[in-house]
């Protein structure tokens, strides 16, 4: 199933998580939170990071994701974006109890330059709200690690993304929000940040 949408990102500090969790969360409402895992696949020459990591126009992201570690229900997910709108195209593959090697996966649903599981992100979703159009969620405790180490997981710290989901522009209730809160929007990939400090700690498998 392919699903088109707007995808609006915000950096807040720890005082905005607060108040943006009572201006977005209903009175009446709980907020839903799960664990996110995506595994990451890309080319030998990793051209869909580099892809994310020039900021260009039109891109794509190749990813396993499994939610509250539950591997029997896993989702093969292909995401592209071109100028403004996210494209991502989702199927659930079952059980995924192998070794991340792309050659496993249907070839309906893999490229066949699609060689390498580069990185696995991990971090805890809060959903905060959704109503009409939007849905809106808040990531933290995000971590990232490589097939290449351990199963050490390395930490981003205090590390707060609020993003907001919909088919057409925002809503006047987030726009005040945003705001009240003095949120400014960011371009910021997980995938990208997360691939760049991994070579920054010199992790060569990745890159090599």
């Amino acid at each position: 199933m392919v699903k088109s949408r707007r995808e609006t990102k915000f950096f807040l500090s720890p005082a905005q998580v607060s108040a943006a969790r009572k201006l977005f969360i209903n009175a009446s409402a709980q907020a839903n939170q799960y664990l996110v895992t995506s595994h990451y696949f890309d080319t030998k020459t990793l051209k869909h990071y580099h892809e994310s990591l020039d900021g260009l126009a039109h891109k794509k992201k190749y990813r396993l994701r499994v939610y509250n570690e539950d591997r029997s229900n896993s989702f093969w997910e292909i995401k592209s974006k071109s100028n403004l709108i996210t494209f991502k195209n989702r199927t659930n593959i079952g059980n995924t109890d192998f070794y991340f090697k792309p050659s496993v996966l249907p070839i309906e649903i893999r490229p066949p330059e699609l060689t390498r599981h580069t990185i696995t992100i991990e971090y805890l979703r809060t959903e905060l709200c959704s109503f009409e159009d939007e849905r809106v969620t808040l990531d933290e405790e995000i971590t990232y690690s490589s097939p290449y180490e351990s199963a050490h997981r390395n930490s981003l710290g205090k590390f707060f993304l609020l993003e907001i989901k919909s088919s057409r522009e925002l809503s006047k209730k987030s726009e005040l929000i945003i705001k009240d809160l003095g949120l400014k929007r960011t371009s910021f990939s997980k995938y990208s940040y997360c691939m760049t400090k991994s070579k920054e700690r010199g992790l060569s498998g990745i890159f090599s």
